[in-house]
C-alpha cells in the first residue's frame, strides 16, 4: 500500500476520464495534462 509513482497517477487519471467519457458522464477534462504538468513542476 504505500507504492504510488507518476505512471500509476497518470494511468489512474487516463482510466477515469475514458470511463467518463464512455459513459456520457459531463466532466472537465485535463486531469492529465494537470498532473503532468505538477510532475514537471511548469
Amino acid at each position: 500500500m504505500g507504492d504510488l509513482n507518476e505512471a500509476l497517477v497518470l494511468g489512474t487519471l487516463g482510466s477515469i476520464e475514458a470511463s467518463l467519457e464512455l459513459a456520457n458522464i459531463p466532466y472537465t477534462s485535463g486531469g492529465v495534462e494537470a498532473a503532468i504538468a505538477s510532475f514537471i513542476g511548469a
